[in-house]
Formats: structure tokens, C-alpha cells, sequence
């Protein structure tokens, strides 16, 4: 397990207007949609992830981050890795949000890759999603942004424990990027 680095502390949300009902790393965009960030400008806000066959560094500036000093560096170190962080305290509630959103960069042609989310246990709910259909197909060395619906994958009003993205190239050795993960209200770019 890697432990992220945002602990306690509260996530500056650049151009946002804080939710402090909400949490600290919950926020409302211009247009009052509400937000809530998992990584951001640097900040991973969830205490850790179970990333397998994969290590993420949160502090990665190779990628030329989209926002930010910083994105997350996602090498394999075997075939289909994933990124896979987990909810504070082993539970997040999905209802106030009805997408998921995060921006990737492949460093492969043809990246292919699934979102999946898990309860405790390691239970599966819902089901695997192929993100680049929510968005631009991918493009080596090229941010692109990717909403996904949660009624979607099958988890819209209810509550998770982890998520992943996981690589689908069946390569031994790959590196993706993320950045700007979110859960959103509305399908509109914070």
C-alpha cells in the first residue's frame, strides 16, 4: 500500500469556492456544481491506494502535468496494472455526484484500459467501463479529459470503497499518467 501525501491537511482547490459543509476537499465550481477532488493540483486527498502490479508516484512532473506542480506517474511492473485508490475510512458516498472524471496521458499507441469500482472485501460493484468511450480516443503524449457517468459503470447513489484504472495494452512495461480526478455533479469541466 502507498500512502498518499495529502493526509489531514486541506487541498487549496485553485478557482473554486469551498464547500466546508462538504469537507475539505469537496468544492463547488462557478456555476455551483458540486466537485470533489481525489487528486488535484498535487493533492491526493484519499489516504492511499492498493495499486497493483503498478507504482504511482503522486509527485511526478514528467508528465507535464495538466494543473498544477504535479500529476500521477503510473508504471506497470507487469501486464495489466492498475491505480487504485481508496476512500477515507472505506467508504465514499457517490450520491451527490453522477461522474467520474479524470484526465490521462498514455506514453503507448493504442492504450487501452477499464475503470471498475470495489466494496470492501474486494467486492465487486457495478461494472468495467472502457473509458475512452466518455471522451477523445487517446493519443500518445497528449492530455485527454474522460467523464464517465456513474449510472454508467452501476454505481450512482450508493457507496464504494476503491476504484481503478487499469491498463488494458497487455504490455509488461507501461507508464499512463493521471491527473485532475473528480467526482462531479455536473457533466460541465470544473
Amino acid at each position: 500500500m502507498r500512502i498518499g501525501t495529502w493526509g489531514a491537511a486541506l487541498v487549496t482547490l485553485t478557482g473554486l469556492v469551498g464547500c466546508a459543509s462538504a469537507g475539505p476537499n469537496t468544492a463547488e465550481d462557478g456555476s455551483g456544481s458540486r466537485v470533489f477532488w481525489v487528486y488535484h493540483d498535487g493533492e491526493f486527498a484519499w489516504p492511499g491506494d492498493y495499486s497493483y502490479v503498478a507504482t504511482p508516484d503522486y509527485r511526478d512532473r514528467s508528465g507535464v502535468p495538466l494543473s498544477g506542480k504535479y500529476d500521477i506517474k503510473v508504471t506497470l511492473t507487469s501486464k495489466w496494472g492498475g491505480w487504485q485508490p481508496f476512500a477515507t475510512n472505506w467508504v465514499f458516498d457517490t450520491a451527490p455526484y453522477n461522474y467520474l472524471r479524470f484526465a490521462l496521458k498514455p506514453t503507448q499507441p493504442n492504450q487501452t484500459a477499464q475503470v471498475y469500482f470495489m466494496l470492501v472485501g474486494d467486492k465487486p460493484v457495478g461494472t468495467t467501463v472502457n473509458p475512452f468511450k466518455y471522451g477523445p480516443a487517446p493519443v500518445v503524449g497528449q492530455w485527454n479529459v474522460y467523464t464517465i457517468p456513474l449510472a454508467d459503470i452501476g454505481v450512482a447513489k450508493t457507496k464504494i470503497y476503491k476504484f481503478a484504472i487499469q491498463d488494458q495494452t497487455g504490455l509488461p512495461n507501461n507508464v499512463f499518467y493521471v491527473d485532475d480526478v473528480a467526482f462531479v455533479a455536473d457533466g460541465g469541466r470544473p
